[in-house]
């Protein structure tokens, strides 16, 4: 990431990035500019969730992002944990909706402009079933990996279900839950935060 971008994070969330110097963020924000808004996302929320949360290191990992903190907690990890997921369907160069590529033995999420080989999908991006939401693709596909994810860590995770009803007022996003838990709040208030900094119809984050 470019040093312009890593300082603004640094300097909008202060305590956060508190111990950068200690911990591997020493070498900084180990991904594309591409996934700014994600990371941009993730530490608004952390930040205004609990003061004590620090960041240890911020790294694409296998093609997706990858966010590691001290004194995390459910809440904490449905944030992370959907920005992951969500990256997997980011273009890490511009923010574009993009897919999961192999090259030359590593994987990569590329729209296809910045297309480097073969293609991997590896999230699936059928949108049908959210269809009568009459959301555009962007918008839908998180509310798509929002709950596939939330089905995925009730099955095998433990994690309570949750009843999530998605509605669009006045332009904006809307996604309420009830029941869950702590990581579930996490991950709808992301998407619910999230989806203000992209567009709707193309996933772009907006400026």
């Amino acid at each position: 990431m470019t040093e312009d971008l890593e300082e603004k994070l640094y300097r909008d969330y202060p305590s956060l990035y508190r111990n950068r110097q200690q911990t591997l963020m020493s070498e900084g924000v180990s991904c594309g500019d591409g996934w700014f808004a994600l990371i941009d996302a993730v530490s608004f929320l952390l930040s205004k969730h609990d003061q004590k949360i620090r960041v240890e290191q911020v790294k694409e990992k296998l093609g997706a992002l990858n966010f590691y903190v001290q004194f995390g907690d459910k809440y904490s990890t449905g944030i992370t944990m959907l920005a992951y997921m969500i990256s997997q369907v980011t273009c890490e160069i511009c923010g574009s909706l993009g897919a999961r590529y192999e090259h030359q033995g590593w994987l990569t999420t590329r729209c296809p402009c910045h297309r480097p080989g073969h293609e991997i999908r590896e999230i699936d991006v059928d949108c049908s079933s959210v269809d009568d939401l009459e959301l555009g693709f962007g918008w839908a596909l998180l509310v798509k990996i929002l709950l596939d994810s939330a089905k995925w860590h009730t099955e095998h995770n433990a994690m309570p279900a949750a009843t999530i009803s998605v509605k669009k007022i006045d332009g904006q996003l809307l996604v309420e839950y009830s029941n869950g838990n702590e990581m579930t709040r996490g991950m709808v208030d992301f998407i619910n935060f999230y989806a203000r900094r992209i567009d709707e119809c193309s996933g772009q984050p907006i400026e």
